[in-house]
């Protein structure tokens, strides 16, 4: 229990603002598919409010995320590093299920884009290009010396 004295009281604003100030997207939904949670990060990736998402089925944000929470729904199972592309989103997302007495009670996925990530590594792809052409003149020019 928390003290009093100081101040500290946990709420569920204060669980709101620890899920947003985490950096990546959540959504987390009941036993039926129906969205509970969204935070902002997530609300930013879809495109959406969380008003607009609240309590409607979690394919409405994303039918790939969606298939993932209700297997793991479905089957207890935790999902890690899952690479999730759907039209211009690609995401790297965990998922559990949420227990409750012992009971699968729902899900939750934690979610990062990777599309920033891509364009480093596509960045970093055409730098070696170079760089490996820039070896050969090098080469080719220190040959003919």
């Amino acid at each position: 229990m928390a003290d009093q004295s100081c101040g500290c009281e946990y709420s569920l604003r204060n669980a709101r603002a620890m899920l947003d100030a985490i950096g990546r997207g959540v959504i987390a939904v009941d036993a039926c598919g129906a969205i509970v949670y969204i935070n902002s990060v997530a609300e930013k990736v879809f495109h959406v409010g969380q008003d607009s998402l609240l309590h409607r089925p979690v394919n409405d944000a994303s039918a790939a995320l969606g298939e993932k929470l209700m297997a793991s729904i479905e089957g207890g199972e935790s999902y890690t590093g899952l690479t999730i592309r759907e039209g211009e989103i690609a995401l790297v997302a965990n998922v559990s299920p949420i227990l409750e007495d012992g009971r699968i009670a729902g899900a939750i996925s934690l979610f990062r884009e990777i599309s920033e990530l891509e364009q480093v590594v596509t960045e970093l792809d055409v730098y070696r290009k170079m760089h490996r052409q820039l070896d050969a003149v090098f080469e080719s020019s220190s040959n003919s010396n």
